[in-house]
This record gives structure tokens, C-alpha cells and sequence, in this order.
């Protein structure tokens, strides 16, 4: 080929180049409207929802009495308008701007659900071209979590059970504290970062979103167990003074004709401390045979060591140090023990006992908790929604994880304080409210949480307890 004829090649393959280029260009350049109109309507329709739900949340505060309302249906003869049935206009200069408010109850006695769905509607008709959905659950559940601190720092075989984990500021985890169960919120950092923990813009949910329910947003079915987005709910806000009285008050009894002491101006240590037989010698009775919950209030650091089992309310100004193994043996769900939580299961989405961490420990592995039995302690089967045996015991060997444990327990009740430290072999069936530091906890330290609380706060209005986006729902028209 002559030189002619190469330069006359080069000539078309270039312009066939440009020729291509330039389709392509014209391509994105014809869809490149498109794809921003369907992100501003995608946008538009999540801020809808966002302003069905709040809308709900207010009239939901709006009376005191329409949260008792709500599940004898009287809240929605009283109030049209919260149930999907009515279509709100956002504004009168926007009328393909629609949203929707659906205030309900859920399995929880003490919980109530808004859900807000936007949409965005094709101009001069009733069917929307986006919608999106947000699902705000706020509870009157005084405590929540199993731990709840500004920082929660685990290491060893710390492991924590049946109830969440939230940190107002950071949440670490280092050895064999380093599983994927339970849920985990924080508002700074967590650390370590994902696969270990996941949690920020993964899976089809953006990655933070805890599928309790079982609908097909989620395939992993509740395997949110990391948020390190906001709104964490707000710490509780214990009535610390009317717990100071309530101490006061119950030493002023003399059990067994001799004074027992629950309020401590300064400090105090309890070695071998027994609530569940009556040793008045560390500052512990019995009523009427059987062993109480108490209220202990102290001005100082608070150490309790040996073997030991606690019961009730203990505060501290100060710090909580726990050290030793449990001596409380007994079966929660019998005798006044408070029975495992019947929402347990939705802590185990990503990980149990028997498989903490998937392998591969990817966003996509499949969910740890397969719905077999004896996973995670008193699981009796199913995964989404799954069953909690209602009976489970602790300190007896010989059972499985469905049943009991052979971990004895060393405090039963609701820890309050500054700071908190354990280690060694505590246990605790409760919880633990941090105010100023951290949760330091090691060893073989184990938390189960024991819902149905009644803890007084400061404030008695509900705390939300979660927010997520969810599928939106179908209806015929808008």
C-alpha cells in the first residue's frame, strides 16, 4: 500500500473514532437529564418520607395519652390521618409532592412504629414515579442497650448478648471480643473497620439498616450490626436523685433486727457479696425468705470481688470496678428472674456463638444465624423472626446454649456510673449506663441484657431506638 493509501486508513479509522466518540457523547449527553431527574425525584421522595415521619413522631408527642391509644385503636378514630389514609400534599405549588403516615405498634409492648412513604407523581396523574419509605421505632423502654457509654472499649473474650451495644462516641474491639454480634452503634469511629464489623454504605440498604421484620429489602435478614451514622439515640438520663432517696429509704428498715446499709457517702468494697441468701455481714438481706432487688447508691468508687452475686440498682458517682467470678445460679424466666428477651434473635443476624465471624467475612456471606437451635444463648430456632426460649440457666454445666450456660452470674440488675471496669469471669444479666468515660471491659467478661426494666429517668418522654429506610409499600393511587 502506497503512502496515499495509508493516509486515506488513518484518515477513516479516525474518523470512525470520532464518529463513535461522538455518539457516545451525544448518548450521555441525551440521558445525562434523565439520570439527574430521576436522582432529584429519588431525593425529593426520601425527604417526603423524612417529613412523614417526623410529622408522625409529633403527633405522637402531641397528647400523652396517644401512645396508650395506639394499640386499642382509638388513637386513629381520634386521629384521621395516621394510618395510611390520608394523602398529604407537601405544598399547594407542588401537587406531585405526596406523602403518607402510618403510626403502629410492633412486637414490643413498649415500642411504637411511624413509618413515612414520599412519592413523587407523574404530572396530571395519581401514580408516582419514585417513592421511598423511612421507619422510625421509639420506645418507652427505659433501657435499650446491654452496654451504652461515650466509649466502649473490649478485648479478650468479652462477648455481650441479647441486646445492643451503643458508644456516643467510639466503640473498639480488640481479640476475642472481635464478632460480629450484637448490634453496635457508634457515633465516631469503630474500630475495627469493616469486614469485621461492617456497617457504612453496604448492600442494597446503604449497609445500616437492621432488617427485623424479614421483608426482601435486606437478603441477609437483620445483618445490620455496625451504625456509625447518625441519629444514635441520646444516653438515658438516669433520676440519680430520686435513686439517692430510694437508698436512703431502704437501709432505714432493719431486716432481721439489724441495719443494713445502702447508701455510701464515700466508697465501698464488697468481697463475696451474696444478695440470694441474706449475708447481712456485706450489706445484703433476704424478705421474707426469698432474695430482692436492691437499690445501692454510693458518692464513690464502688469494688466488688470474690464471688459474688448482686441484685438490683447500683449507682456510683464515680466508678464501677467488677472483678471475680458470679455465684448467682438460677434460671431466668422462673422465680421472679427476668425471662431472655423475646427480640433477642435480632442481635444474631451476622454472628453467633457457634460462627462469630462468616467465612468469608464478606458483606454478602450468608447470615451466621441459619436457624437451627442452640446458635446463640436461648436460641430455639427460626431466623427471621426466630424464636427465644423463654427459660434459659445460668450457672449449670450441663445444658446447651438453647437451655443455659455454666457461667454463674455476678450482678442482676442495672449498673450506673462514670466509668466501668470488668474482668475475670463477670457476668451480668442487666445492664450498664456509662455517663462520662468508658466501658472498659476484658477477660471473659460476659453481658446478657435483661429488658423490661423499669429505671426512672430524668426525662419520660420516648427515645427513639431506631431509624432506617425501608421499602416502600404499595397503593392503588396517590
Amino acid at each position: 500500500m502506497d503512502r496515499r493509501g495509508q493516509v486515506l486508513l488513518f484518515v477513516v479509522v479516525v474518523a470512525g473514532v470520532l464518529a463513535l466518540f461522538a455518539s457516545t457523547l451525544f448518548f450521555m449527553i441525551m440521558h445525562e437529564g434523565r439520570w439527574s431527574s430521576k436522582q432529584k425525584r429519588s431525593s425529593i421522595a426520601f425527604q417526603l418520607a423524612e417529613a412523614g415521619a417526623n410529622r408522625g413522631l409529633w403527633k405522637l408527642q402531641e397528647r400523652s395519652n396517644n401512645w396508650d391509644d395506639i394499640p386499642t385503636g382509638v388513637f386513629y378514630t381520634n386521629n384521621p390521618g395516621y394510618n395510611n389514609d390520608v394523602i398529604y400534599q407537601s405544598s399547594a405549588d407542588r401537587p406531585t409532592w405526596k406523602y403518607r403516615i402510618q403510626i403502629t405498634t410492633t412486637a414490643g409492648a413498649e415500642e411504637r412504629k411511624i413509618i413515612g412513604t414520599g412519592a413523587v407523581l407523574r404530572p396530571g396523574s395519581t401514580v408516582p414515579i419514585d417513592t421511598r419509605a423511612v421507619e422510625i421505632i421509639l420506645s418507652k423502654a427505659a433501657i435499650t442497650s446491654a452496654i451504652d457509654a461515650p466509649e466502649v472499649d473490649t478485648s479478650g473474650g468479652v462477648l455481650v448478648h441479647w441486646g445492643p451495644i451503643v458508644a456516643h462516641k467510639e466503640l473498639h474491639f480488640s481479640g476475642g471480643a472481635k464478632v460480629m454480634f450484637p448490634r453496635k452503634f457508634s457515633v465516631g469511629q469503630i474500630t475495627p473497620d469493616p469486614p469485621y464489623l461492617g456497617g457504612v454504605d453496604r448492600g442494597p440498604d446503604g449497609g445500616h439498616n437492621n432488617d427485623t421484620d424479614g421483608t426482601p429489602q435486606d437478603p441477609l435478614s437483620g445483618s445490620w450490626h455496625a451504625w456509625n451514622d447518625v441519629p444514635i439515640p441520646p444516653a438515658p438520663q438516669v433520676a440519680t436523685a430520686a435513686y439517692m432517696q430510694a437508698a436512703k429509704d431502704e437501709e432505714a428498715t432493719l431486716y432481721g433486727g439489724k441495719f443494713v446499709q445502702h447508701y455510701f457517702p464515700g466508697g465501698i468494697s464488697f468481697s463475696n457479696l451474696r444478695d440470694d441468701i441474706g449475708d447481712t455481714k456485706n450489706y445484703s438481706h433476704l424478705v421474707g425468705g426469698k432474695a430482692v432487688e436492691h437499690t445501692r447508691y454510693a458518692k464513690g468508687t464502688v469494688k466488688l470481688s470474690g464471688g459474688y452475686f448482686g441484685m438490683g440498682v447500683l449507682i456510683s458517682e464515680d466508678t464501677v470496678s467488677l472483678s471475680g467470678g458470679g455465684k448467682g445460679a438460677y434460671t431466668a424466666g422462673l422465680l421472679g428472674y427476668q425471662a431472655p428477651p423475646t427480640q433477642a434473635w435480632r442481635e444474631y443476624g451476622r454472628g453467633t456463638v457457634l460462627n462469630p465471624i462468616p467465612s468469608p467475612p464478606a458483606w454478602d456471606a450468608a447470615p451466621a444465624n441459619t436457624g437451627a437451635v442452640s446458635e446463640y444463648p436461648a436460641d430455639a430456632g427460626g431466623h427471621v423472626p426466630a424464636s427465644v426460649n423463654p427459660m434459659f440457666e445460668f450457672g449449670n454445666a450441663a445444658l446447651t446454649l438453647q437451655t443455659g450456660t455454666k457461667q454463674a452470674v455476678s450482678w442482676y440488675g442495672f449498673i450506673n456510673c462514670k466509668t466501668f471496669t470488668a474482668s475475670g469471669g463477670t457476668v451480668i444479666h442487666g445492664s450498664i449506663l456509662v455517663g462520662d468515660t468508658v466501658a472498659d471491659a476484658g477477660g471473659g467478661v460476659q453481658v446478657y441484657f435483661r429488658d423490661g426494666m423499669k429505671i426512672q429517668l430524668s426525662a419520660s418522654t420516648p427515645t427513639r431506638t431506631s431509624w432506617k429506610e425501608i421499602l416502600p409499600s404499595s397503593y392503588g393511587s396517590w
